[in-house]
């Protein structure tokens, strides 16, 4: 019986997270609670019993409270803000929550419970609040964390592209080293067969200029008479 009346509490509490824009309810139970107060109590006869909850501005409260055993199995629940305006009542009630999804007012919020009848009751507490500063923080880290990601992605992109460019200008550049070497050997090549053959018609050039000369200044042939 407990665990069903809790359940559709809970769906309340959820039902209220989906009017809150602020506040995915697939990210609720994600949330790490600030403060949260869940236990049993036996309380005594004309005894009341209060609990102070701290709470900043845009807060989230949940209090649930529920009567397992005593009496009539119902006790009186109220909620009193920092200015001890009283903001929620419920008079002889089995089961009483509260939720609130923005606190406006920051300071400790007073809960009290009253058992106003001459039988001790077991009563069940669950108390719960949430930071949304906190949560906000923690999704400005998310996003800033991604917007940092895309960043260095976008730059390692950039880096790789830069990388990539320098490789194929030392590539390019290497070829034309190796294109104006080939060019250089084969010239080389090309001037000493050029020297050799150009050595070899100056000697034969002036073999032959030496010759010509020689004859050209030896005096004619004399005729011995004959005997």
């Amino acid at each position: 019986m407990l665990s069903l009346k809790l359940i559709l509490i809970l769906g309340v509490i959820l039902k209220g997270l989906e009017c809150d824009d602020s506040i995915n309810p697939h990210e609720y139970y994600d949330m790490i609670p600030s403060f949260e107060m869940n236990f049993k109590i036996n309380l005594r006869w004309y005894y009341e019993d209060c609990y102070f909850i701290p709470l900043n501005t845009h807060d989230i409260i949940h209090a649930i409270v529920h009567v397992i055993s005593g009496g009539d199995n119902t006790i009186d629940f109220s909620i009193f803000d920092p200015n001890k305006q009283l903001i929620e009542s419920k008079p002889k009630s089995p089961f009483s929550w509260y939720d609130n999804s923005d606190i406006q007012i920051p300071g400790d919020y007073k809960i009290c419970i009253r058992n106003l009848e001459h039988h001790e009751k077991k009563v069940y507490i669950n108390f719960v609040s949430f930071s949304k500063t906190e949560i906000t923080e923690k999704k400005n880290e998310a996003k800033n964390l991604n917007e940092t990601h895309s960043y260095m992605s976008e730059r390692l992109g950039a880096i790789n592209d830069n990388i990539h460019s320098v490789r194929r200008s030392q590539i390019l550049q290497r070829m034309i080293h190796s294109s104006d070497q080939y060019f250089i050997e084969a010239n080389n090549e090309y001037v000493m067969y050029y020297s050799i053959i150009q050595g070899f018609v100056i000697i034969l050039s002036g073999v032959i200029q030496t010759y010509f000369i020689k004859k050209l200044f030896e005096g004619p042939k004399q005729i011995k008479p004959r005997a």
